[in-house]
């Protein structure tokens, strides 16, 4: 919650009881609302100060929704591994921990091998780099010269770069680089342990096309064909993503159910920032539309032991709390299947307020009435 709904809140029972004049407002309704026990006044002058805010309710579409389970995984193709170039010992570089943001050619860890029998196993670093800088050094002129293409010298600057970061010029230490820009999404190896040359140490995942897996059970196998989009929720995040939005598309849907009974179902997608691979996921998979569905935001709808309840607008400052019933929610809005019809006015900004000032008798800690 906003630190101004905060803020709101601790005022709302005052700015109530101030209703009109000296609460005189409040005193006239008194009669009035007798004979709605479900009425909710606020001062008319105090309504946009605390942000509330109301709709007419229209026949809509929405989507059929299917919530599941699902988890979020690096594109195919767009995950590798660091491998260690040489025997030795492997010290993790600074900082570098999973999920820890890397660059293309950035050291993951180094591998020593001082007092490992065994020879130099920094030679073939040595030659891979000396091979790599010959290379480059051939190509840069004729790149100059328009020779060759700009593709090709960019290759040759970059294995250049990879292998001069390798290569320290230091007998028995070599440096494992990232392959590629990414997320370090596995250690594969302890720090201080010792690996052999071609051992995989890391895992590191391109972050900017992420894939979307959700787990759809068997029992829905029927509907598979007509799920088209998906919307998901993160464990560290109140935030709904769309796969529409992120530019996103369903990519494979295997025929076969898992071992545990489920069928996949993958989308692919843009990272919108501060997704990272290997997250859980709280997944809305959307399918066939329907139309004349009364749809209003998630924050339109409160709830209270088990039951829940919207917040009708009759007139600006006046509200009754009606119980509705709800059918699916893509996370974002939810579908309304009882007690609203289409064109009442509806609280869907504010309605928390609005639920508090229900209860307005009870003065939150802290907050005296004078």
């Amino acid at each position: 919650m906003k630190k101004r709904d905060k803020f709101l809140i601790v005022l709302l029972p005052a700015l109530l009881w101030s209703c009109g004049n000296g609460g005189e407002a409040v005193e006239e309704h008194k009669e009035e609302a007798a004979h709605h026990e479900n009425e909710i006044v606020i001062d008319k002058h105090h309504v946009d100060e605390l942000g509330i805010k109301t709709s007419k309710i229209a026949l809509s579409v929405f989507r059929e929704v299917i919530n599941v389970s699902g988890e979020v995984a690096p594109a195919q193709g767009a995950m590798k591994s660091v491998v260690a170039k040489s025997s030795g010992i492997v010290t993790f570089s600074n900082n570098i921990t999973e999920g820890t943001a890397v660059g293309k050619g950035a050291s993951v860890c180094t591998v020593n091998s001082d007092g490992i029998l065994g020879g130099d196993p920094n030679k073939s670093a040595k030659i891979a780099y000396e091979s790599a800088k010959a290379e480059y050094e051939r190509i840069k002129p004729l790149y100059e010269s328009k020779i060759v293409t700009a593709s090709e010298y960019k290759a040759a600057k970059e294995a250049y770069e990879l292998a001069e970061n390798a290569y320290l010029g230091g007998k028995g230490c070599t440096v494992a680089a990232s392959p590629l820009g990414g997320v370090v999404t596995q250690l594969l190896v302890a720090n201080g342990s010792y690996v052999d040359a071609g051992t995989a140490v890391a895992v590191v995942s391109e972050n900017r096309r992420l894939t979307l897996r959700a787990y759809l059970p068997k029992k829905y196998y029927g509907k598979l064909p007509y799920i088209e989009t998906a919307n998901f929720r993160l464990p560290y995040s109140d935030e709904i993503y769309s796969i529409e939005e992120m530019r996103g598309r369903k990519i494979t849907s295997d025929n076969a159910a898992t071992p545990g009974g489920y069928v996949d179902v993958a989308f692919d997608f843009d990272n919108a920032g501060g997704i990272v691979p290997g997250t859980f996921a709280e997944v809305y998979l959307l399918g066939a539309e329907r139309a004349n569905a009364l749809v209003l935001p998630e924050a339109a709808v409160t709830e209270e032991m088990g039951y829940f309840y919207v917040y009708v607008e009759h007139e600006k400052g006046c509200y009754e709390k009606r119980r509705v019933g709800i059918g699916g929610s893509d996370g974002k809005s939810v579908e309304i299947i009882s007690g609203l019809k289409a064109g009442e006015s509806v609280v869907t900004e504010g309605a928390v307020l609005v639920k508090i000032a229900a209860n307005s008798t009870a003065v939150p800690e802290g907050h005296h009435h004078h």
